[in-house]
C-alpha cells in the first residue's frame, strides 16, 4: 500500500537501499541481517525468533503523549514483554536520537557482550522429556502432561525452525 510512495522518495538518494517486499523476501533479508533498527511491533519477534539482534526506536503519536505517563508496562517491545525483561534496548520519542540509536546498534554489530546477551535471550528450550519447545523458557516445561524441570532442556535456536504455534496456560499454577 506504501510500496510506491516509499519506493518515490528512495529514488531520490544517494545510496539505494534494497527494498524488501512480501513475507519471504522479509525472512530472506532477516537471514543476511547481522543487527536491526526497528519500530516497536511484531517485527521484533519476527528478528529475534530469526536471531537477529535488534535495537527498537518509536515515536508515540503527539496526541497520545500527554498519556504517556499513564503506560504501566515496563516495556513496549513484544520480545521484551514475553521475555519479562529488557533484553532489547527501546528508545521512545526524544531518546531516539541518531546518535544514541547509533550507539546501541554498533555492539550488536561486532562480536560484543551486549550482541550475545541478545542471541542467548531469543534462544528456546527444548524439553528432553516431552519434546515441546517454549519460549521464552521457564523454570519447568508447560506442556501440562509433563512440568520437568529446566534442567532436562536443551537449547533450541528458532532461526528457520518451521514452527506451529501452540499454547498452554499457567492459570492450572495458582490453583
Amino acid at each position: 500500500h506504501l510500496k510506491d510512495e516509499i519506493e518515490a522518495a528512495v529514488s531520490r538518494w544517494s545510496a539505494r537501499p534494497q527494498l524488501v517486499l512480501g513475507e519471504p523476501g522479509k525472512f530472506a533479508a532477516f537471514r543476511r541481517a547481522h543487527a536491526a533498527l526497528a519500530a516497536s511491533g511484531t517485527v521484533t519477534l519476527e528478528l529475534a525468533l530469526s536471531g537477529v539482534p535488534v535495537v527498537v526506536a518509536y515515536r508515540i503519536e503527539p496526541a497520545v503523549r500527554p498519556f504517556k505517563w499513564m503506560l504501566r508496562a515496563k516495556s513496549i517491545v513484544l520480545v521484551n514483554l514475553v521475555l519479562g525483561e529488557n533484553a532489547i534496548p527501546e528508545f521512545i520519542d526524544r531518546q531516539s536520537a541518531p546518535k544514541r540509536l547509533a550507539d546501541a546498534l554498533a555492539p550488536l554489530l561486532a562480536d560484543s557482550p551486549e550482541r550475545a546477551a541478545q542471541l542467548s535471550a531469543f534462544v528456546a528450550g527444548k524439553c528432553g522429556a516431552c519434546g515441546t519447545v517454549q519460549f521464552p523458557q521457564l523454570a519447568y516445561c508447560v506442556n501440562p502432561s509433563c512440568h520437568v524441570p529446566a534442567d532436562r532442556f536443551s537449547p533450541l535456536p528458532l532461526t528457520d525452525e518451521p514452527a506451529k504455534v501452540l499454547t498452554f496456560t499457567g492459570d492450572w499454577l495458582s490453583y
